[in-house]
């Protein structure tokens, strides 16, 4: 569903936005503002996915190596591809390497990686990512937990990306309320 919408987006993109523009109730200047915030939003939550996704395959790589799984370099790259997947992400890749060095019988070297695997580089995805996006974005780190969250819950594995995209349109809305109100006042 993701890949097939995404192909009608970036084909009638353009055309929709412009009739999304036409519906809003507001001037050309607040309509570019609020556009602007959600797609620094989008770029924000990809860019920083793939920070995060990167930093997870060079210190899963690094552990393979150091454990001695072969092809080390290949794994590492592989689970930073993995890591990009909202559910499972590097403990795809990382725990059957831990269980090929089992099966070889190195279980301390197997356990050392699923240790370092499980407990650290997975917990680089819970810190570093809302770190990343939430400071790009503006956004405290609660909300920003909470909008990943609630798009994964409602749109699936894109609502990575529309859930702080739409608390960001939302903060863009009621800073231009905020500021027209104030305005008022006055």
């Amino acid at each position: 569903v993701a890949l097939f919408t995404l192909f009608f987006l970036l084909r009638d993109g353009a055309d929709f936005l412009r009739r999304l523009q036409r519906l809003l109730p507001m001037d050309q200047e607040h309509q570019e503002r609020l556009l602007k915030n959600v797609v620094d939003a989008v770029i924000a939550v990809v860019h920083g996915s793939i920070v995060v996704a990167t930093v997870q395959g060079l210190l899963a790589g690094l552990a393979y190596w150091a454990t001695g799984v072969p092809f080390s370099l290949l794994w590492g790259v592989v689970t930073g591809f993995f890591a990009l997947l909202p559910v499972g992400g590097s403990a795809l890749v990382s725990i059957p390497a831990a269980i090929y060095l089992f099966l070889q019988g190195e279980n301390v070297r197997g356990i050392i990686l699923l240790v370092w695997c499980l407990g650290f580089v997975s917990m680089v995805d819970n810190i570093l990512k809302p770190l990343l996006i939430g400071n790009r974005l503006g956004l405290p780190v609660l909300l920003l937990f909470f909008g990943i969250i609630g798009g994964l819950s409602l749109f699936g594995a894109v609502g990575i990306i529309i859930g702080p995209a739409l608390f960001a349109l939302l903060r863009a809305l009621l800073d231009l309320y905020s500021q027209e109100y104030a305005n008022a006042d006055e």
